[in-house]
């Protein structure tokens, strides 16, 4: 099914499922790394970010980074339903992550999480609309990210790099 996006309208979010291992440029010690992705519907963008953890405080951080990315906000924000976002999401009622919501709110965005069925559109969308992209970290039912580990590897050793 052909899923139609408006430019700036919805923000697909979530993370890889996949952790990279991560050299200090320093110390050398090795620690596992989230990574944090996000793709504009109509375009495809995307935004990626390696964090220590998937909690809120991470979630909303990456969040930051990725309005300063795009340089604005989308109109809708739709994250997977994990816990730093969603609470809960049961029989069409949602309950966000507080601290979530107030993030939605500052930045005045509509959060949507995602449905099992929206979620598996999408990703059955990026997999097989950008099937050679080294940016392509959806992949059916989380199956590795297959000839894309050196890459995002190299990428996300530089993004550390520079925020040192």
């Amino acid at each position: 099914m052909r899923q139609i996006h408006y430019s700036g309208d919805k923000l697909f979010i979530d993370y890889s499922g996949v952790t990279m291992s991560i050299t200090d440029p320093i110390t050398g010690e090795l620690s596992k790394a989230q990574i944090f992705v996000t793709v504009l519907g109509a375009s495809g963008l995307t935004f990626v970010h390696a964090t220590a953890t998937q909690s809120t405080k991470d979630f909303i951080s990456s969040h930051i980074q990725v309005f300063n990315f795009y340089g604005g906000v989308p109109n809708i924000l739709v994250p997977d339903n994990l816990k730093a976002a969603v609470i809960s999401h049961k029989k069409g009622v949602v309950r966000l992550n507080d601290s979530y919501k107030d993030m939605a709110e500052h930045y005045g965005v509509a959060v949507e999480p995602a449905s099992i069925e929206s979620m598996l559109k999408t990703k059955s969308y990026l997999l097989h609309n950008q099937p050679h992209s080294a940016n392509n970290l959806y992949m059916n039912n989380h199956e590795n990210i297959r000839g894309s580990e050196p890459y995002l590897h190299m990428l996300v050793q530089y993004m550390i790099y520079q925020h040192q």
